[in-house]
């Protein structure tokens, strides 16, 4: 199964993209890449041209693809050149955040793959500001690492992000918006398409920088 993951540096302007140094990030995408090319032989980064110029030295060419990411509210959607990336995939695959080490391959048997699922959730009002119906939404999944085996949904699960890229355009851009516009999306498709999700937590071996290892 493909393993994509997404440098999107804002044209030079978040090389750290998260780590405290660019030197951090190198050595950690270093070691998760070569523990990645080791599950699987379909790999591929994405980034734009100053990131390639940054990792270049670190993954093989062959496994970087260098693309103009989306602009989305003046880049104040940071989250657009992941979602731009998982438009374009035509395969199953799983997305990781580049914080994000899996040490093995998850069961592959449901149509979506998540880093975790939690447990209750609170309906903020952002969830009626992005327009989506909370009614029946009972957890969401975590998507640190999210895969999709359906292909079908994931096109319209994409959509549906992009069509609340207007309201972005409008709005504060939270850390509740991002959590609602991916997560609470995702799990609202699920419900209303009837598809199945797994975990990787208690199941896989991985490791998120923000939580540690699991």
């Amino acid at each position: 199964m493909r393993i994509i993951q997404v440098y999107n540096t804002v044209k030079g302007e978040n090389l750290k993209c998260g780590f405290s140094f660019i030197d951090s990030l190198k050595i950690y995408l270093a070691k998760s890449y070569a523990i990645h090319k080791k599950l699987t032989s379909d790999y591929k980064m994405y980034t734009d041209s100053a990131g390639f110029e940054i990792i270049k030295d670190i993954i093989d060419i062959g496994d970087i693809e260098v693309i103009e990411f989306d602009i989305v509210a003046g880049h104040r959607y940071k989250y657009a050149g992941k979602i731009q990336a998982q438009k374009i995939q035509t395969e199953p695959y799983l997305f990781l955040d580049l914080d994000f080490t899996l040490f093995e391959m998850p069961d592959l048997s449901t149509d979506v793959i998540c880093e975790d699922l939690s447990n209750g959730i609170l309906i903020e009002g952002e969830v009626y500001l992005l327009k989506i119906e909370p009614k029946g939404i009972r957890q969401r999944p975590f998507v640190g690492c999210v895969g999709f085996t359906d292909i079908a949904f994931k096109d319209e699960y994409i959509a549906a992000i992009e069509e609340r890229y207007s309201i972005l355009e409008k709005i504060n851009i939270t850390r509740v918006i991002d959590i609602t516009i991916e997560e609470v999306l995702l799990q609202r498709k699920i419900i209303d398409c009837n598809k199945t999700i797994s975990k990787l937590a208690g199941d896989v071996k991985f490791e998120h920088l923000r939580g540690g290892l699991k």
